[in-house]
């Protein structure tokens, strides 16, 4: 079993007091603008979906696109200020934080997929505590919420996207696993995932092979050489 720093438990346990203490006011609706027309040009289909250029930017046309989710009219505003490309700041831990705990604790699938889209969005701007954050709530998403964490992950961000997460999830684990050897480290962190997700549909453990190959390529060229044999 993978052991934690004291001083990262710490830090965590923090910064979920800070995230328990969040206002639940409801803030303004804001109007959503409307759906642009999709272009059905065969080489903007990627998967079940279909790509559409605006603003030199590809936006997502079905469930994984945040304008179809509902709860982006009661986001927090700086979800609501990530959502719609304007200028963020991740400063305020407190706001940082709550989109973490959303992501992990949303009242239903589509608030977490929502949150797991924002948090995704915010990794451009991830440092300090929040990054620390990321790591730990995103493996935890992952392992409570297996499917839909590797349903999102494979169809709802770029493969940029998904390489980061992937990195984020990688550092969490050596964070516990240190001093392990990293054939170990990785067989066991297969095992886990496996565990939790043998009861899924196919296309979940498509989703989660390529996570493990990621994180694995990932850990091995980061850590791997340090953690090879136990100190």
């Amino acid at each position: 079993m993978n052991r934690r720093d004291p001083r990262s438990t710490s830090r965590l346990l923090a910064q979920a007091i800070l995230v328990a203490g969040l206002s639940s006011c409801t803030p303004p609706v804001e109007e959503i603008s409307a759906l642009p027309e999709p272009s059905i040009d065969s080489s903007l289909i990627v998967g079940d979906y279909l790509f559409v250029s605006r603003d030199q930017e590809a936006r997502v046309l079905g469930p994984c696109d945040h304008r179809m989710m509902p709860v982006l009219e009661v986001a927090t505003p700086l979800a609501r200020r990530i959502a719609s490309g304007q200028e963020f700041s991740l400063a305020n831990d407190t706001e940082a934080l709550a989109l973490l705990d959303s992501m992990l604790h949303g009242s239903d699938a589509d608030v977490r997929r929502f949150y797991f889209w924002i948090v995704t969005k915010s990794l451009a701007r991830s440092d300090g505590y929040y990054s620390e954050g990321v790591g730990y709530w995103g493996t935890q998403h992952l392992f409570h919420n297996p499917a839909e964490f590797l349903t999102a992950w494979s169809e709802c961000i770029s493969e940029g996207e998904r390489k980061k997460w992937a990195w984020y999830l990688a550092a969490e684990e050596h964070i516990g696993s240190e001093n392990q050897p990293t054939d170990e480290v990785l067989a066991e962190y297969r095992q886990r995932l496996e565990s939790a997700t043998s009861m899924f549909p196919e296309a979940v453990a498509i989703g989660r092979e390529r996570l493990l190959v990621m994180v694995d390529s990932i850990y091995r060229s980061s850590w791997g050489t340090k953690s090879t044999q136990r100190q």
